[in-house]
């Protein structure tokens, strides 16, 4: 899954692919819930909204391969 965080008006904004198994189901709210701190987010690999990583990386070590 993809998610942006940072940045204000759409300047500065830093994208994030994380794993799904890093996000639990809220079915009564309808969403995703990352239970992750802010620091793990801020120091994870980004990208920006041009430049998209390889994510097809099956049995390769990521940063979220630990968390």
């Amino acid at each position: 899954m993809v998610i942006e965080f940072g940045g204000f008006l759409t300047i500065g904004e830093k994208y994030f692919a994380i794993p799904f198994r890093l996000f639990k189901v809220d079915p009564e709210n309808k969403a995703f819930i990352l239970d992750q701190s802010k620091e793990l987010i801020e120091k994870a690999p980004g990208f920006d909204i041009n430049h998209w990583p390889e994510t097809n990386l099956h049995g390769e070590e990521t940063y979220w391969s630990f968390v």
